[in-house]
């Protein structure tokens, strides 16, 4: 089972509910088809919702432990490729380099006031050009 796959069982928690509730219910119909007693059936397998969690936290310590051996392989093969693991630190670098930058200029930009005494007074001035009839090219506020 791959990595992504894995993962989307955390943020698609009905799949993973119904898949727990599908196996006791299959178990539960096969000794009642055999010919049990159906209340001695369900009072054999006990709560529904204790029979989840136990499975659901069998199933998120099993995750949690695969993801762990995927990240130690992952480490072990970063001395093998050398040029890969090169390439990946490199653009990583970039990326985080480019984020903390464009992060910086919106922050001086739009978020701190203006380094300038009573900021909020200052207003803004539209400037545009226009032509008129025959004076050429002039200015307005």
């Amino acid at each position: 089972m791959s990595f992504w796959s894995r993962s989307t069982y955390d943020f698609r928690g009905d799949r993973l509910n119904q898949e727990i509730d599908e196996e006791p219910a299959a178990h539960v119909e096969e000794s009642i088809a055999v010919g049990n007693d159906p209340t001695e059936v369900q009072r054999t397998f006990g709560s529904q919702l204790r029979l989840r969690e136990q499975s659901r936290d069998a199933r998120i310590v099993a995750r949690i432990d695969c993801f762990r051996a995927d990240l130690a392989f992952g480490w072990r093969q970063l001395p093998k490729h050398k040029i890969t693991t090169a390439v990946v630190v490199l653009s990583l670098a970039f990326e985080i380099g480019a984020c903390i930058s464009a992060y910086r200029l919106n922050d001086v930009l739009f978020m701190r006031p203006l380094p300038i005494a009573r900021a909020d007074r200052l207003n803004f001035l539209a400037i545009r050009v226009y032509r008129s009839s025959g004076e050429g090219l002039g200015y307005a506020a």
